[in-house]
């Protein structure tokens, strides 16, 4: 039982309620597809794993080997 102040007694005491903690993304990735060329340079980098590379054929500018 905790111990209650003398200026405390008669107001009740609130209940522990465990609360869940959310969990939120710290960083959001953006990436802007009209300066996207399809290079790929970004993808190691991204830190969470959310950067997935497309077909070459979506990329109108053409990518040297």
């Amino acid at each position: 039982m905790r111990k209650v102040h003398n200026h405390l007694k008669g107001i009740p005491e609130l209940p522990d309620i465990p609360r869940e903690k959310t969990k939120r993304p710290k960083l959001m990735a953006v990436v802007d597809e009209d300066n996207c060329t399809g290079c790929q340079a970004c993808v190691p980098f991204c830190p969470v794993d959310c950067i997935e590379p497309v077909a070459k054929d979506k990329y109108e500018i053409p990518i040297p080997p």
